[in-house]
């Protein structure tokens, strides 16, 4: 039994097409079974580890704050912007704070929060 059936089975609902030209990658997954190698997206280049989060199920954010810096810390991506787009989204793909409003250096880390150190 697989921990999840999400979007990633869900073809486009008026051409039965697979998203194309999708760019995933860098994301971290807990165990390697986690995501199917079978469906219409793959990521690139996972990730695979524990983030170790303060107090996981938690309902605020910085309940999620990792502590295993090695895994995640300054690995995240920088989002360039799509061929041929000049505006991007209306926030920015380049964001200068993390959820918590903690300022995100040159090499993002990896999720929502950028641990300090």
């Amino acid at each position: 039994m697989w921990p999840f059936l999400g979007d990633q089975y869900k073809p486009d609902s008026k051409t039965g097409d697979v998203a194309e030209h999708v760019l995933f990658k860098n994301n971290l997954f807990l165990h390697r079974n986690n995501w199917l190698e079978n469906v219409g997206i793959v990521d690139s280049s996972p990730v695979f580890g524990d983030p170790k989060f303060a107090f996981a199920g938690g309902l605020k954010a910085i309940d999620y704050l990792p502590s295993n810096l090695v895994l995640i810390k300054n690995k995240g991506l920088i989002i360039e912007l799509l061929p041929n787009d000049k505006t991007g989204l209306i926030q920015s793909l380049n964001l200068k704070e993390d959820i918590l409003g903690n300022p995100i250096n040159d090499v993002p880390s990896i999720g929502a929060i950028d641990p300090r150190e």
